[in-house]
């Protein structure tokens, strides 16, 4: 077997393992009801309520409501609709959301390996440099989520690809095609997420272009095909019967919405995180662990810094140079934009690919190849030990939300966290009603709620133990009371719910 069959195994049997782990949320089941409960009784619907929605569950609710027709700027209009219709698309196929994820960050990798050979010249490494970059842990985390990250890039590495078929095309209909798929696919990235990175890639586009023998015929046919893409989730919203002044007024809001945001930026957070996985809160401006690194960071960093030097003063032409050079204007713009704007850690799921990419194209050209194999060894197992933090967590988050949606008497969201065979014995609304109907039985008026370890419990199972203080109404006063219930591994990620018997 040779060694580019052995790569697609190990990365296809990578990719089969991420969806093994996440199976029971890659094959549950979309509840229509309990989702839009949450959301009505969100702080998306209501500014000052307690039961969050992430950003995920907004999306995943969204897709949901344009799946039936909704109009696209009612909820949640300052992101465009493209990767909520995506979402939905999931719904429709697979009574799933979350299958979306799986998809768009798989084909992300797919596209992200045809451009690595396109640029490295050599199937081996391509796949060497896609396997890197797959087992990155903020990309791991991008398989089960419905988040819109992974379908901008995905759009994103697409774009990427188009260009360096733009460079090769020879014959002018062949150049006039693929300059207009390229301008429809920069208006799909655009149409994604809020457009702060559109204009940098786009220019792009234009330097190809430009490079390629100036005609304004196809910047102009770039142009208009990126309108095309970036139009076409909005068609329900013109079916609705909404003019074009309607739909420049949403745009208009849009980038209000975030010129006007409170979140302050903190100009050295992405650069802090790139090489040292620390960073500052954004409401508090406390240093602190970021969520997802991978101590690969640095390194890919510094390595694409020293490769990025050496493209920029080479002297010496080859076919993709003109791309590799868009390529470091690329990852400069893009973390000169880190500075200026509220940075998250997700955000790096731009750049990252273009320092990979850098860091193949290093690898490839080291002579010595025990020095090859000793780094890319040191990569992977640095995103490995990252990744494996995410695919198996420890259940201290869940134990928290469970907790929380205790205190507040969110019986519905503790309903998810149950174990199967205890969420079998009821629905998620008989289970609210059960959970008011004891409150109120008891008099109960409010409840606070800690554990006695706040660590929780070492996987694979055990037993959380928690003072309960309630208050309540007439002679009962207040008193506290010591409860324990097991935790038990769920089949998915390690996640761990907890039996519902100690209502």
């Amino acid at each position: 077997m040779t060694r580019s069959k052995i790569l697609w195994l190990i990365l296809a049997s990578y990719v089969a393992f991420v969806a093994y782990l996440n199976r029971t949320t890659l094959t549950s089941q979309f509840d229509t009801s309990y989702w839009k409960n949450k959301y009505d009784h969100s702080q998306w619907q209501l500014p000052l309520s307690v039961r969050t929605l992430g950003d995920d569950g907004l999306y995943l609710y969204e897709g949901y409501r344009l799946l039936t027709g909704g109009d696209p700027t009612r909820g949640n209009a300052e992101m465009p609709p493209l990767g909520k219709y995506a979402i939905g698309f999931s719904l429709a196929l697979f009574h799933n959301g979350y299958v979306y994820g799986f998809i768009a960050t798989s084909f992300a990798l797919l596209v992200f390996f045809f451009l690595s050979r396109r640029l490295l010249g050599t199937t081996e490494w391509a796949l060497a440099t896609t396997l890197l970059f797959a087992a990155d842990p903020l990309l791991t985390n991008q398989f089960p989520l419905t988040m819109l990250d992974s379908f901008q890039l995905l759009f994103f590495l697409l774009f990427a690809l188009s260009l360096v078929r733009l460079t090769q095309a020879k014959k002018p209909s062949r150049t006039l095609t693929v300059t207009l798929i390229s301008g429809f696919v920069l208006g799909c990235f655009a149409s994604v997420k809020f457009p702060v990175f559109t204009p940098i890639v786009a220019l792009g586009g234009l330097i190809v272009l430009w490079r390629k023998g100036r005609s304004m015929k196809l910047m102009a046919g770039l142009a208009l095909a990126a309108i095309a893409g970036y139009l076409l989730p909005y068609v329900q919203y013109f079916r609705l019967g909404h003019s074009l002044i309607d739909w420049l007024k949403v745009q208009k809001w849009m980038f209000a919405f975030y010129r006007e945001s409170a979140l302050k930026p903190v100009w050295e957070n992405a650069a802090a995180t790139l090489l040292s996985g620390w960073q500052k809160n954004l409401f508090t401006h406390a240093w602190r662990p970021a969520e997802i690194s991978s101590s690969a960071w640095p390194i890919i960093t510094i390595v694409a810094l020293f490769s990025f030097f050496h493209m920029s003063k080479t002297k010496k032409r080859h076919q993709n140079l003109l791309i590799w050079r868009i390529i470091i204007f690329w990852s400069c713009a893009f973390l000169i934009v880190f500075t200026v704007v509220p940075f998250w850690t997700r955000y790096l799921l731009l750049l990252l690919p273009l320092l990979y990419l850098a860091t193949g194209s290093v690898l490839t050209t080291l002579r010595n190849r025990h020095v090859k194999f000793i780094l890319f060894l040191s990569l992977i197992t640095a995103n490995l030990a990252g990744s494996l933090v995410i695919l198996f967590p420890t259940p201290e988050k869940t134990v928290q939300q469970f907790l929380y949606d205790w205190r507040y008497g969110f019986f519905q969201d503790m309903y998810q966290h149950l174990t199967t065979d205890s969420a079998q014995s009821s629905d998620w609304t008989m289970f609210h009603r059960t959970g008011l109907t004891f409150f109120d039985d008891a008099q109960i008026e409010a409840v606070a709620i800690e554990p006695i370890d706040p660590s929780g419990p070492a996987l694979p199972a055990g037993s959380l133990f928690v003072c309960a203080f309630l208050i309540t109404r007439g002679i009962w006063g207040c008193f506290m009371k010591k409860l324990h219930f097991p935790l038990l591994k769920n089949a998915d990620n390690g996640k761990s719910h907890g039996n519902g018997t100690f209502l």
